[in-house]
């Protein structure tokens, strides 16, 4: 089975207006153990990719942020598993610039 990937952008966007509660700070502290989990790899998996550049607005910080904590509410044990890995990369360093390429992100 080939490696699937998933870019999510507006769909999480959405997910969004529920976290309104909830401050950058402690969505971040909070959901730190999906970043840190996604390191683990499986041969089959689904990447949530999350292109960001140098500079973001509140809206482009809050999609990461809600993109967290819906994985972690509701993929945690895909996570766990390497089923599912979140990775975030930042377009404007060098070393992403190929797979900014791969995806025509600009």
């Amino acid at each position: 089975m080939k490696k699937m990937v998933c870019l999510l952008s507006v769909c999480l966007a959405l997910a969004a207006c529920g976290m309104q509660g909830r401050s950058e700070k402690e969505i971040q502290t909070s959901d730190k153990a999906v970043v840190e989990n996604s390191e683990v790899t499986a041969k089959d998996h689904v990447e949530v990719l999350y292109f960001h550049g140098k500079q973001r607005c509140a809206t482009c910080i809050a999609i990461e942020n809600n993109t967290l904590a819906v994985m972690k509410e509701n993929l945690s044990e895909q996570v766990k598993k390497g089923e599912v890995v979140f990775k975030v990369i930042d377009i404007s360093k060098k070393e992403n610039e190929k797979i900014a390429e791969k995806y025509e992100v600009t």
